[in-house]
């Protein structure tokens, strides 16, 4: 421990720097190198400048150091932002430093900065902007500046001057006072405080017991169970839960003390709505309404009104319309300029508007018509009923007699269920109904005979029907015709599109579509025949003996199991014969081309282009034009074979496949 004091003691001196010439840094070799490394910096700065014009300001702005300008190693400790800018700007003396941790001091000609870490801290400035800041860490701070003064006895005691306020605070208690008011509070029990300038004061007691903020538009106040909040001529106010009161700006009042009582007006409408139930008071600017619900309800307004006496008496009035209901009398009565009508007890009831009147006796008798139009009519139901009019009349007697005669139009009678008959009064038509199903009428256009279900014929204008159901269907127009007789014969005629289809079912079959030229005949299962003009097909089929398809490159025949087909493909002719399942030969669509084959491919031979092929046992071998062997597996067709094949090849096998009885060559 001595050798560590003694060792403090040698070196803190060194670090004392007392003046400029004692620094190691301003040695004359130390300058001569400053100089020279400056020299060379002013000489790069010159020309830098040639090309900016803002870096040579800066450069000539700034004067180089000499090895009597003092150098400064680094920023003090502790400096204010007013010292820092002196020591960036160069203007600040080299400050003398002492350290003896934990002591460190620093001082320059304007400063001086003492601390002892980490309890305690003194800093000092001179001059213009004189400051004292004092600390011992954590229980006392002193700060003192222009116009600026604070102590700090932590945590007891907090005092801070200033010209526009003075604070103190001794431990929850506090009282700030300013020119144009003060603040005062006991925490978290009492604040108070005011702002004469501003207008506005405050006061809290005992958070959240009460509250009270008031400025120059309103404020709150609020007390455990009441609160009050006003903004200029608008409040809300109540005292929770027995009273509510408010007014707001579109000046509506709302008083309430509920369940007891309610009040709203509004002073825009001129309305206002009083309850206290069960009565409810309502006034409109030109009416009112009131009631004790739900048995009493009035209501006035200029053109209307209403009255309500439950369960006796419920009336109305619209301008000259009036309506008066008893609910206990079952009863009702309407009057107005034009309609007339009421009721007792449901048996009775009348009706009156302008001629037309009703008058009932439910359910026993009824009377109804139109004085204007001269029309009466009576009912009994359902024994009697009697219309009669200027221009028709009609009678019916106990559901059996019916007699309708429109004097321009139609006469008809009827003896239900037995029989009806209806005729025209303009014309030659009439129509009969006779017990159980016959019907039979005539018309300009035509006639009719029915017997239903099961005979149905007529003629209306150029249509034609005819009918033995199920078993005979006939039906014809100018378009069609339609014959079905059940289920053997089958017929469709569309004149319009052209088409035809005939059935013999299930023998004969015929489909003609002459506008695009497609006909097919088949008498099943012999004969099949297919003709496509536009794609100059035809097809004839002869189960299982023959069979003959051909279009304009090609045709195919065969008869039992020999199938020819030949034809030209890119102008080269072409046939394949086949006798199966003994020989098959044939000549390619090719110049030099042939091949032909026994059982099927056990021995073959096939010559197109540039291939040849060579089956022994099922098993393809391909030569070149030479004549030797392909180099490929003997049981994989070559590429080459594959690419100069022709496409008819596959034709003619596929023929082969389709001749009845006959079986493609087995190729592996």
């Amino acid at each position: 421990m001595w050798l560590a004091l003694g060792l403090l003691v040698c070196w803190a001196p060194g670090m004392l720097l007392a003046d400029d010439a004692t620094d190691p840094a301003l040695s004359p070799e130390t300058v001569k190198a400053e100089s020279e490394t400056e020299a060379e910096f002013e000489t790069e700065t010159e020309s830098e400048t040639e090309t900016e014009s803002e870096t040579e300001t800066a450069t000539s702005a700034t004067p180089p150091r000499t090895a009597s300008s003092p150098v400064t190693e680094r920023a003090p400790i502790g400096l204010t932002g007013a010292e820092l800018a002196e020591v960036e700007s160069g203007t600040t003396a080299k400050p003398k430093r002492f350290i003896l941790p934990p002591y460190v001091s620093e001082t320059t000609d304007d400063t001086r900065f003492t601390t002892v870490l980490p309890l305690f801290y003194f800093r000092e400035r001179r001059g213009e902007d004189a400051t004292r800041d004092v600390g011992m860490l954590p229980f006392y701070w002193s700060h003192d500046s222009d116009g600026l003064k604070a102590r700090v006895y932590f945590p007891f005691y907090w005092m801070f001057r200033a010209p526009s306020f003075n604070t103190d605070l001794v431990l929850q208690t506090y009282f700030r006072r300013t020119e144009t008011g003060f603040d005062f509070g006991f925490a978290p029990l009492f604040f108070t405080g005011k702002d004469t300038e501003k207008g506005t004061r405050y006061q809290v007691l005992f958070p959240p017991l009460y509250w009270n903020f008031v400025n120059p538009e309103g404020g709150f106040r609020f007390a455990l169970l009441y609160y009050d909040h006003r903004e200029r001529t608008d409040f809300r106010r109540g005292f929770f839960p027995l009273y509510f009161s408010a007014k707001t700006r579109d000046r509506t009042v709302t008083t309430v003390l509920p369940p007891i009582f309610w009040h709203i007006r509004d002073d825009i409408r001129y309305t206002t709505s009083t309850v206290l139930p069960p009565i409810f008071v309502n006034t409109r600017a030109h009416g009112w309404s009131a009631g004790i619900l739900p048995i009493f309800y009035f209501a006035r307004d200029k053109t209307w009104s209403r009255n309500m006496v439950l369960p006796f008496y419920v009336g109305t009035q619209v301008n000259d319309d009036k309506t008066h209901v008893f609910p206990a009398l079952l009863s009702y009565y309407r009057k107005s300029d034009k309609v007339n009508q009421g009721g007792l007890a449901l048996f009775y009831h009348w009706y009156r508007y302008e001629g037309e009147y009703l008058q009932m006796f439910s359910p026993l008798y009824w009377r109804f018509g139109n004085t204007r139009a001269r029309e009466r009519a009576h009912l009994v139901p359902p024994l009697f009923y009697r219309k009669d009019t200027p221009v028709s009349d009609n009678t019916m007697v106990g559901m059996v007699y019916w007699n309708f005669h429109d004097h321009h139009k139609s006469r008809g009678f009827a003896i239900a269920p037995l029989f009806a008959f209806k005729r025209s009064l303009h014309e030659t038509s009439w129509r009969s109904w006779v017990l159980p199903t016959f019907d039979f009428g005539k018309t300009p256009q035509g006639r009719h005979f029915w017997l239903h279900p099961l005979l149905y014929a007529g003629r209306h204008k150029d249509k034609k029907h005819f009918v033995v159901a199920p078993l005979i269907w006939r039906f014809s127009s100018p378009d069609d015709a339609s014959t079905v007789v059940f289920p053997l014969w089958w017929r469709f005629d569309k004149r319009r599109q052209d088409r035809l289809v005939q059935v013999a079912f299930p023998l004969w079959w015929q489909f003609d579509d002459r506008k695009y030229g497609k006909k097919g005949r088949v008498l099943f299962p012999l004969y099949w025949q297919f003709h496509n003009a536009p794609e100059h097909r035809r097809t004839l089929v002869v189960p299982p003996l023959f069979f003959r398809a051909a279009d304009d490159e090609s045709a195919r025949t065969g008869v039992l199991n020999t199938s020819l087909h030949r034809g030209v493909h890119d102008e080269q002719r072409f046939w394949y014969l086949n006798f199966f399942p003994f020989v098959a030969m044939g000549k390619p669509p090719v110049e030099d081309g042939a091949r032909w084959s026994l059982l099927g491919g056990l021995l073959g031979w096939r010559r197109q282009g540039h291939t040849r092929e060579f089956r022994f046992l099922w098993i393809p071998f391909h030569f070149d034009r030479a004549g030797t062997a392909s180099p490929q597996d003997a049981d994989t067709a070559s590429p080459q074979d594959a690419d100069t094949a022709s496409p008819q090849d596959a034709g003619t096998t596929e023929a082969a496949a389709d001749s009845p009885g006959a079986a493609p060559d087995a190729n592996p």
